[in-house]
């Protein structure tokens, strides 16, 4: 009978403990659901309160996205307007990808055009007489003597350069300057049309070793008060010109102006120029006779005081846009041609130790 007891309690222990366990887990079950009903609650009314709430941060950030495209140049002129359908997220979200099309638009836009305009390239050798005649027999099958010059064997070239009083262009050639400029009048007085003298004013730009030139075909006569952008002959130029020579016009004002620009000297020498049967920017050329003065700047006028390039030796240029042809490369190697890096412009002014006029 006791034993009976025993297990009864046992049991009704046992029970008990099951029953508080049960109950004190619906309590916890209860407390977890109110809680996560109490959460969804909060959140459906934040989001609630959030449609209904004026978004001045979002519209001040468009406004100053906007101002910012406007200002910077590189930029589309306008942005686009703020949605009211989709809101400002979404205009903003249309306004990055348009600035980024431009941008990215407009970058391209620029390498090709300097692809265009700098994608030309000249490398200069120092040969004797010898080696010139010898390389002009082994291109024969490859260029074709340049028409300019099908009457005569060469022409004479004319240069007078301009520069500071401080030199400012001969300085940047010696310091290796990355971007620079030179501002030159190129005659060639073996050709005239109409019984009148023509000349180029040339503006030679070089950003390290691509090259591009721009200039404008005048008369002879013309030129300087050409280069006075207050002269009534500049005028008169300017009205009847073309878009691409007004642009040159502006650059050369520009440049003849902010350095105060005077004739430096002129560089003369005969030149021999062949051009590719094949490849139509591929040009080689052969000048001897460089000859340099600095007094009596009448392009007119021939010769020189001094000598550039000794008697007997020959600057040979080798002008392509982006590569060199095979058969070019395999002719400079077996006649193992040396590099020779000179500016005739600066050559020229060191020849006359003029270096400075102040």
């Amino acid at each position: 009978m006791p034993n009976n007891d025993k297990e009864e309690e046992i049991k009704n222990s046992t029970t008990q403990k099951n029953a508080d366990s049960e109950k004190a887990h619906n309590i916890s079950y209860a407390q977890k659901m109110r809680d996560r009903i109490a959460e969804v609650e909060y959140i459906k009314k934040g989001k609630e309160e959030e449609k209904t709430k004026t978004p001045l941060s979002g519209t001040f950030r468009q406004k100053s996205v906007v101002k910012k495209a406007t200002d910077s140049r590189s930029l589309a002129k306008k942005a686009l307007p703020y949605s009211k359908s989709k809101g400002v997220g979404f205009a903003s979200h249309l306004d990055n990808l348009k600035r980024y099309k431009i941008k990215r638009e407009l970058k391209i836009q620029n390498y090709r055009k300097f692809q265009k305009y700098f994608n030309r390239f000249e490398i200069k050798y120092q040969i004797s007489l010898k080696e010139r005649d010898k390389i002009i027999s082994t291109i024969s099958p490859f260029m074709k003597l340049d028409p300019f010059v099908q009457n005569y064997f060469d022409y004479e070239v004319r240069s007078l350069y301009f520069d500071s009083n401080f030199r400012h262009a001969l300085l940047e050639k010696k310091d290796g300057v990355g971007i620079r400029r030179k501002l030159r009048i190129r005659y060639y007085p073996d050709y005239n049309r109409d019984n009148r003298d023509f000349a180029f004013i040339e503006i030679k730009k070089k950003i390290n070793e691509n090259v591009a030139k721009s200039r404008v075909y005048v008369e002879l006569e013309k030129v300087l008060y050409i280069l006075d952008n207050n002269h009534p002959e500049a005028k008169d130029f300017y009205k009847n010109a073309s878009t691409q020579d007004k642009n040159t016009l502006k650059e050369i004002w520009f440049l003849y102006k902010r350095y105060n620009l005077k004739p430096a000297c002129i560089v003369s020498y005969k030149r021999q120029p062949f051009l590719s049967k094949v490849e139509k920017t591929f040009r080689l050329t052969f000048d001897t006779n460089v000859m340099v003065r600095n007094y009596n700047f009448d392009l007119h006028f021939g010769g020189g005081s001094k000598l550039i390039v000794p008697r007997g030796i020959t600057i040979m240029e080798v002008k392509f846009n982006n590569i060199i042809p095979n058969w070019a490369i395999k002719i400079i190697q077996n006649n193992d041609c040396v590099q020779y890096k000179i500016s005739k412009f600066a050559a020229g002014l060191e020849k006359t130790k003029v270096l400075a006029l102040v």
